[in-house]
């Protein structure tokens, strides 16, 4: 089970089972303790910011991101300091930056 303690922090995606698309590439994602999160998509001319809401339920992080509503389930753990998260067959590894 995921803690919302463990969770909340700046986390850089290193790597992702996704083929390599830009969507899937050089993200920062920011998990706030009011139930917050951001996405940063960075790329080489800008970066695209995509503001969400989260919660947690057992192994899965719940999101929701308001300004197109739709639940996610993803599956997530912190397993050596680094979180995993799966969806949709996808595996993504994140390290918290201090």
């Amino acid at each position: 089970m995921i803690r919302k303690e463990d969770l909340v922090g700046v986390w850089v995606r290193e790597h992702t089972t996704q083929p390599s698309t830009p969507d899937f590439e050089n993200v920062t994602t920011i998990f706030y303790e009011d139930g917050h999160s951001t996405d940063v998509f960075h790329y080489p001319d800008k970066d695209q910011i995509m503001f969400l809401t989260y919660k947690i339920d057992g192994d899965y992080l719940i999101t929701d991101q308001p300004s197109r509503p739709r639940i996610e389930r993803t599956k997530a753990k912190i397993e050596n300091g680094k979180l995993i998260l799966e969806y949709e067959g996808v595996v993504s590894r994140y390290r918290k930056l201090k």
